[in-house]
């Protein structure tokens, strides 16, 4: 099992490996997957617990740099949630001091 990323707008989720199955939802682009297997031009994978199917052209392998980029912005956006006061530190400025 390897970890892909939506490279397209969009793409669709299959119950079968081909065009004309049931749809069972949309991944939007820069969603990650784990694909399970690859059946032709198929990616196997679940979703929301059911066996599913999106088209390989949709989809680009993560690398394990990819993998550790991620880590480090996911960090970096800890910090959006909070308040100004929350992660600056007050300073304490004395004009008398020389």
């Amino acid at each position: 099992m390897s970890l892909y990323k939506v490279t397209t707008t969009f793409a669709l989720v299959m119950d079968k490996p081909k065009i004309l199955s049931n749809l069972l939802g949309i991944l939007i682009k820069d969603n990650i997957i784990e694909v399970i297997n690859f059946y032709d031009n198929w990616a196997y994978f679940k979703y929301k617990d059911q066996d599913a199917y999106t088209h390989s052209y949709n989809l680009a392998e993560l690398s394990k740099e990819d993998l550790l980029k991620n880590d480090e912005s996911d960090k970096d956006d800890e910090l959006c949630g909070l308040s100004p006061s929350m992660i600056s530190k007050d300073i304490y400025c004395d004009n008398n001091k020389k």
